[in-house]
């Protein structure tokens, strides 16, 4: 669907904070509602208990499940690839669209070149002096998701504060990804055999000292951003019924399930 000046309609989602598997399971109820024809989405939501999101080809054996307990850290498994991200205090963000969409063409890294620009004009417009990473950068191979940047990924004075994941399933992106808000990741201390919380420095000013109005003015900016990006109309709207009775579904036999967390 498409407004009076021809650009493309998304749908506009925030969703209340909620556990690690009904986050996940909206995502993939959205896919299939734009692999029915529905219209590409971007959404934002939270994470409530704390959560620790691996990915979808990260071996459960390098979590410590044991600290997560003994901490209160729920686990869940994304189906987006990419290391462990600790969700405290921060802003999370879906784009769901169909994989014929110009937005997504040429492959992950220039797919998420576009996808993040509306990330880095937002902070930047807040004072926020973000950059991107190259195409050339190597994101680190061990377990926390924010150790390096990968291709195209916003730092903070060297510090990565966007990490994004991509998936392409029978027709449909789904991009997903966390924006650090406060200190670093702090992944360290949940890794199997890691010694104490660890994790990198904080730099002297960190993304939430330029954000006054928090994280409902942060999306509503990158909202605005993306409108422009992205030439597209976006319509504030929710979950439909269906959408949530199937995340409902999903959130329970998938998501919550042993069986998908410890897959692999």
């Amino acid at each position: 669907m498409a407004d009076s000046a021809g650009r493309p309609e998304w749908r506009l989602i925030v969703t209340e904070p909620g556990p690690g598997a009904a986050n996940m399971a909206v995502d993939e109820a959205l896919m299939e509602s734009v692999r029915a024809g529905g219209s590409p989405v971007l959404r934002f939501y939270d994470w409530v208990p704390v959560c620790l999101s691996i990915g979808y080809f990260q071996e459960f054996a390098a979590v410590d499940a044991s600290e997560c307990r003994r901490q209160g850290i729920e686990i869940v498994r994304r189906l987006t690839g990419g290391n462990a991200i600790l969700h405290r205090e921060s802003v999370t963000y879906a784009v769901v669209v169909g994989t014929d969409a110009e937005l997504v063409a040429g492959g992950v890294v220039a797919s998420q070149r576009r996808l993040s620009a509306p990330f880095a004009a937002a902070l930047r417009q807040a004072g926020a002096p973000v950059a991107a990473a190259p195409d050339s950068a190597q994101p680190a191979k061990g377990f926390d998701c924010f150790a390096e940047p990968g291709p195209w990924e916003l730092t903070l004075k060297g510090r990565k504060v966007l990490g994004s994941a991509q998936t392409r399933r029978r027709g449909v992106v789904l991009q997903h990804g966390s924006l650090m808000l406060g200190e670093a990741n702090g992944t360290h201390g949940l890794a199997a055999g890691a010694n104490g919380a660890g994790g990198e420095a904080s730099p002297a000013r960190m993304l939430r000292d330029y954000l006054p109005d928090g994280r409902k003015g942060l999306a509503a900016a990158i909202a605005g951003q993306a409108a422009a990006a992205w030439s597209a109309e976006l319509r504030e709207d929710r979950l439909t019924a269906a959408e949530e009775e199937r995340a409902a579904t999903l959130a329970r036999k998938k998501y919550s399930a042993p069986g998908w967390t410890g897959i692999r």
